[in-house]
């Protein structure tokens, strides 16, 4: 199903300003947003395709499955989790992953990061493409499209009434807010059964498997820095549909991403052996004779030997090694800078 027009495209008005305050955003933060090209490209487009911005920042959040969760095989656990929690989801599509990515995603905590956490993640995000949902809570919006979320016949068919919104759907915690605490803190050592990254298998810091954005704004901000025009073109469609034949989509794109992708071990052990086996066979003078692979500051020195005298060295092994020996902060009184 189509929209049959176009809205014009328009540049930021004083409604733009009332839809941030809207869903949250004041203070300084309205400032920032206001002119964070993202937040605006994500709202004109969300207003060209006629459904509602508030709508989707409130009642829709992104699901991103990095190239760990991936690399664990994460697609189905992850489709079992959301079922069970009620989640359904609208769209799914695969995200190429790189380090521009990586710092638009997590350019308020990568001002933090180590140079470590900075190298690790560079090496992660290099690993595979990575796969996005976008998901919704609302399950009372039934429309013209056969149950699409948020559809009325008259919006579809009058795109002067912008797809979107029902009365009452927008109050509450929104949508995001909600999936990014069932989703389970960054801190392995904090999460509890039920949550995602707890049923996927957390591991550390770095290998956190999947990220939401945490708040509306953030929604449509991140959601614009995933897909670009035609990527949100068929995003906005499918969510226009009620996401039909999400489900096959998402099955195909995990299989394109496995089938590029081998598994691989996430053992802190399994990666010391293989990186100082490495570091003998490239450069023996430089790794330390029979070497206590168990102690941290000596495997964290072997990463730093290899960086600092450009040995090759198995990237997988170096991210999982360095996500449980090299500190993740510059600030040394958090505790994930160990």
């Amino acid at each position: 199903m189509t929209v049959k027009t176009e809205r014009a495209h328009h540049a930021t008005t004083p409604m733009t300003a009332d839809l941030l305050t809207r869903i949250g955003v004041d203070g300084a933060d309205l400032s920032t947003h206001l002119g964070d090209t993202y937040v605006l490209e994500a709202i004109e487009h969300l207003d060209r395709m006629g459904v509602e911005a508030d709508w989707f920042a409130a009642r829709c959040s992104l699901l991103l499955l990095k190239p760990d969760a991936v690399v664990a095989r994460g697609v189905a656990p992850t489709l079992d989790w959301l079922a069970a929690h009620r989640w359904r989801i609208l769209h799914a599509a695969r995200v190429e992953s790189g380090r521009h990515l990586a710092r638009a995603l997590w350019q308020t905590s990568w001002a933090r990061a180590s140079v470590e956490r900075r190298r690790l993640a560079d090496l992660l995000v290099e690993m595979c493409d990575s796969m996005v949902l976008l998901v919704t809570d609302d399950h009372s919006a039934v429309g013209a499209a056969d149950g699409a979320v948020g559809v009325s016949a008259g919006a579809v068919e009058d795109v002067e009434g912008a797809v979107g919104v029902s009365a009452g759907a927008v109050g509450g915690e929104s949508a995001t807010v909600r999936l990014t605490r069932e989703k389970g803190p960054t801190d392995p050592t904090a999460g509890a059964p039920g949550e995602l990254r707890h049923s996927l298998g957390h591991r550390s810091y770095l290998l956190n498997l999947v990220h939401t954005p945490d708040t509306p704004v953030e929604v449509l901000r991140e959601w614009a820095i995933m897909l670009d025009e035609s990527g949100r073109e068929a995003c906005l469609q499918d969510v226009i549909d009620g996401g039909v034949g999400v489900a096959e989509r998402v099955a195909a794109l995990a299989g394109e991403l496995y089938s590029q992708t081998p598994v691989r071990e996430f053992g802190r052990a399994v990666a010391a052996e293989r990186v100082a086996a490495q570091m003998n066979a490239a450069a023996a003078r430089l790794a330390p004779p029979g070497p206590d692979l168990t102690d941290d500051r000596v495997c964290a020195d072997m990463l730093r030997s290899a960086w600092a005298n450009g040995i090759d060295l198995d990237p997988w092994s170096v991210i999982v090694l360095g996500s449980h020996v090299l500190p993740m902060t510059s600030d040394p009184t958090r505790r994930e800078c160990r």
